[in-house]
């Protein structure tokens, strides 16, 4: 019923069906940092499946939690972005508001169209090249200043630590691993995750050398931020300290298999 009643807000008015204008406009009203505004990605791609649409009108704020926009990052294969001069009047197909903070239960049926998503930076793009990911590396997302998850890396539970470390060391020995791609939103994090794996696995752990301020909600810089998320969905296998949208979708993106609460993702 939920899924229907969700389904109900994007319908178009029927008139619209016969229209020329392809366009919808859709509108990002929460102020969340990037992986919630993934939600609505995958809700864009699932209008653009469902309608045959193409053009979007994208709009959206930033904010301390993403001082960006989204469009300046991702491309979509299929899909036009319209802003600035291109930009235009009249009505819509169709038009869309999403919150990034709640989400909507019907965007799953748009995760398949995640793999479409690509870096905008040409930068971006031979970093992620030159990096030794792939089927023997492990992707470790490590999240500690976001304010629903709050430990420290000094601080982290000794439980977490140890089932991090069980699932590293299992994945390397069932699997051939050779690397563990370290993505982490401190500095503080990176250093403290990369002396742990060091010292506890045979596996070289590898990192985009990202830089950080600390006097930033957001420490990473936006290039340093999508090279560990499309460096994580190009992980055979994806481990994570905390439940996050980020690593979920970067996921979603490599075609790994992992629900919002589920720690550890594997090719499917």
């Amino acid at each position: 019923m939920r899924a229907l009643i969700e389904i109900a807000k994007i319908l178009p008015p029927l008139t619209h069906f016969f229209g020329s204008n392809r366009v919808i406009h859709f509108k990002e009203v929460g102020t969340t940092g990037f992986g919630d505004r993934l939600r609505g990605i995958s809700l864009l791609m699932l209008l653009s499946r469902l309608y045959k649409v193409d053009y979007f009108y994208y709009e959206e704020k930033s904010s301390d939690a993403f001082p960006w926009n989204i469009t300046d990052l991702i491309e979509i294969e299929g899909i036009r972005f319209i802003q600035g001069e291109d930009r235009i009047d009249g009505s819509y197909f169709l038009k869309v508001n999403h919150n990034s903070a709640k989400g909507t239960i019907i965007k799953k049926f748009g995760y398949e169209g995640m793999k479409r998503i690509k870096p905008k930076s040409p930068v971006v793009k031979t970093k992620i090249d030159s990096m030794p990911l792939g089927a023997h590396c492990i992707g470790v997302h490590i999240r500690t200043t976001d304010s629903i998850h709050t430990n420290r890396p000094g601080h982290a539970p000794k439980d977490v630590t140890g089932i991090m470390l069980k699932a590293i060391n299992n994945l390397s020995t069932l699997n051939g691993c050779s690397h563990a791609y370290l993505a982490c939103d401190s500095l503080e994090a990176r250093n403290t995750w990369s002396d742990i794996i060091t010292a506890n696995t045979d596996l070289r752990v590898i990192h985009n050398s990202a830089s950080y301020n600390s006097d930033r909600l957001r420490q990473t810089n936006s290039d340093d931020m999508i090279t560990d998320f499309f460096a994580l969905s190009k992980c055979g296998f994806l481990l994570r300290s905390v439940p996050s949208e980020f690593s979920r979708f970067a996921a979603l993106t490599g075609g790994l298999k992992m629900k919002y609460n589920q720690l550890e993702g594997k090719l499917v």
